[in-house]
């Protein structure tokens, strides 16, 4: 969550109340952007349980990255008259806020998730890319959230690990945004397609 908000701090700033209305800025950046945030809230609030006990083995996980692979590979396309984020609008806010509920099945990413609903409607990869960021942001700090209460007992016990961690992490992660940058820029998303489909059977064959 830290790692996106310092890189994309500027992109952020425009969310603030006050600023200028626009797609994403100001008073409508921020509906949309909980229009897009809010399905996979729901659908996670409502079946968690059942999504751990169905969906949290080999198989189900397997099947997740094939079929994310193929969908990168299907949409992943040059497009000579693609949409910028200006064009985002409440019907493609709420759409892409539905594809972005196939992240709660386990093995699907929640970014390729987020960034194929938007190809898939005819924005391009930047703008795409750009507003899985955005996104990322209401539901991780909803899940990091829930599971900070439950466990702040635990937490609480071991500070500077969790503080350690938590650096770590933001470190790694801000590596992690700028390598995929670049790699998005050179070479588009279909070697993760391609990656995904090569690492479906082994992870059912090491995991069953």
């Amino acid at each position: 969550i830290l790692a996106v908000l310092l890189l994309r701090r500027e992109r952020f700033s425009q969310l603030l109340p006050g600023r200028p209305d626009s797609a994403l800025g100001g008073w409508q950046g921020l509906r949309n952007l909980a229009i897009i945030s809010a399905p996979a809230l729901a659908l996670a609030f409502f079946f968690r349980h059942a999504i751990k006990e169905k969906l949290f083995a080999p198989l189900p996980i397997a099947l997740a990255f094939a079929v994310g692979g193929v969908a990168i590979l299907f949409l992943d396309k040059d497009k000579k008259q693609a949409r910028g984020l200006g064009q985002l609008n409440t019907r493609d806010a709420l759409l892409i806020g539905l594809a972005q509920c196939f992240a709660l099945w386990p093995g699907m990413s929640r970014s390729a998730c987020t960034i194929l609903g938007a190809l898939a409607l005819g924005y391009d990869r930047e703008a795409a890319t750009e507003l899985s960021f955005l996104a990322a942001v209401p539901i991780l700090l909803a899940a990091t959230g829930y599971e900070g209460l439950k466990n702040a007992a635990a937490f609480a016990q071991q500070p500077w690990p969790l503080l350690v961690g938590w650096v770590a992490a933001m470190l790694s992660a801000m590596l992690a945004i700028q390598g995929f940058l670049a790699l998005l820029k050179r070479v588009g998303l279909k070697p993760f397609g391609w990656y995904r489909l090569a690492i479906a059977p082994l992870v059912y064959l090491w995991f069953r």
